[in-house]
């Protein structure tokens, strides 16, 4: 069972005789056997017919719809798992201040850990960031000493203000940015990042909303209407491992070039279809492929939902100690 990635604008997506179909001006452009998808997910203007939304809900194949910029914009499941004792325990623990900050400590002390690591390994590209290094090393020791969640963020933040410079340091010339620029991206690698956190984001959203979990009520992040909190939580630890190593391969590797990018008149850049498409296979190679989790061997989706089935743990325990992180050596 795979992802299906859709990022042709105009196309048409059916379902007959057990195969999923992609039209373009009517001709069938590619057929891919139903038992074959557990995800559709969808880039643009894309034509979905009745039935094929009638099957992916009755026999629970997710379909997730996503701008050409590669913003999610939400999604069509069925989600029957009801585990409504823990979405209790969940929502009590978010008013237990202890609780967050100590989930919150250890989150980003992973996530630190996980941005030195990659770094760590790239310092035969640039010895200048060895500097870097020991500023987010101090960060991370100043953690243990945090009294709440805005010391953590603080420092949190410090440390990625020093790991983004890093990584302008050891990426291609012709991509080397100046700190981190979200909504809009404003260079190319950051429109490569910003795309990459929303595939994450999506994959998190999945296992997580499969198994029950309430994902408008985080621990670290604070609450806002519509804003995914748990997942935003959730995937923090992730963010360096899977997508930022994925985007430095990709341009360090030649396998991306500046005609992969829309280079808009507000100043935002963006990948176009052809780049879209060369992230998407990167980053789902990345995700198929293998790590090693608490001494056993798995892909990073296996990872991430056994990290998830941890967490559920913790609730049910009221205990962080039982929080499987992500630390990579």
């Amino acid at each position: 069972m795979s992802d299906l990635y859709i990022t042709k604008e105009g196309v048409s997506i059916g379902i007959r005789e057990n195969k999923i179909y992609i039209d373009e001006k009517g001709e069938i452009i590619k057929e891919i056997p139903v038992h074959k998808v557990d995800k559709i997910n969808m880039f643009g203007g894309i034509k979905v017919s009745t039935n094929l939304i009638q099957y992916t809900i009755e026999n629970n194949i997710e379909i997730n719809f996503f701008k050409n910029n590669g913003k999610y914009l939400g999604r069509i499941s069925c989600n029957d798992n009801d585990r409504v004792d823990i979405v209790r325990k969940q929502i009590k623990l978010t008013d237990n201040e202890n609780f967050r900050l100590k989930m919150s400590k250890k989150i980003i002390n992973s996530k630190i850990n996980n941005q030195i690591v990659l770094l760590n390994r790239k310092i035969n590209l640039n010895e200048d960031i060895r500097y870097n290094l020991t500023q987010m090393k101090n960060m991370k020791k100043k953690l243990d000493i945090c009294n709440d969640i805005s010391e953590v963020m603080g420092y949190e933040g410090f440390a990625a203000k020093e790991y983004f410079d890093g990584i302008s340091k050891i990426i291609k010339e012709e991509f080397i940015f100046e700190g981190r620029s979200k909504r809009p991206p404003k260079d190319m690698f950051n429109a490569m990042i910003s795309m990459a956190y929303t595939l994450l984001f999506s994959e998190i959203k999945s296992i997580a909303s499969s198994k029950g979990l309430y994902i408008y009520a985080g621990f670290m992040h604070s609450d806002k209407k519509g804003h995914a909190a748990l997942i935003s939580d959730f995937m923090e630890e992730w963010r360096p491992i899977i997508c930022d190593s994925t985007v430095i391969s990709i341009i360090n590797k030649n396998w991306i070039k500046k005609d992969s990018f829309n280079f808009n008149d507000d100043g935002s850049v963006y990948l176009n279809q052809n780049g879209r498409k060369i992230l998407i296979e990167h980053i789902s190679r990345k995700m198929n492929s293998d790590i090693t989790y608490f001494d056993k061997k798995m892909n990073y989706r296996e990872a991430i939902s056994r990290q998830v089935d941890s967490f559920i743990d913790v609730l049910k325990n009221e205990d962080t100690e039982l929080y499987k992180i992500s630390n990579i050596r």
